[in-house]
């Protein structure tokens, strides 16, 4: 089970953005604060993820003016790309049931693009392509 619980890393060097989720976020992607798995074609937040969520909603109560990109993966089909992004929105919407402001959040989808890829030049890259990455947005 690869589930999230991680805290901040860094992106890559500035610059070195190669591709970006769609639709494309309006900031450049800061530190990558938490990730999310998801089980297999599913959407459901179970308890792990819902804890994440909530912990991952009391760190962004500290930064009240940042805001943040919400990526979500998937694998194999053509269809995975709207499974991303529908589990992107899965993860807003529990940060937002947290009280946090929906303005704050951009939410995207990399589908299959990054599926399984070792040593991706990409600073998204969930180890399990299954889930969502929750990044910084920075101007």
């Amino acid at each position: 089970d690869n589930r999230g619980g991680r805290t901040e890393s860094s992106g890559p060097e500035p610059g070195k953005y190669e591709m970006l989720p769609t639709p494309n976020p309006t900031g450049k992607p800061g530190h990558r604060l938490n990730e999310i798995a998801f089980a297999d074609d599913s959407v459901a937040l179970d308890r792990e993820a819902v804890a994440i969520c909530h912990q991952t909603a009391t760190d962004m109560r500290t930064r009240p003016d940042s805001r943040y990109l919400i990526v979500g993966f998937s694998h194999q089909t053509e269809a995975d790309a709207a499974l991303g992004q529908r589990r992107a929105d899965a993860v807003r919407d529990c940060l937002a049931g947290d009280g946090l402001d929906r303005a704050r959040f951009e939410t995207a989808s990399f589908g299959t693009r990054f599926s399984g890829i070792a040593n991706s030049p990409h600073p998204y890259m969930l180890t399990a392509a299954q889930g969502v990455e929750i990044w910084t947005l920075e101007n």
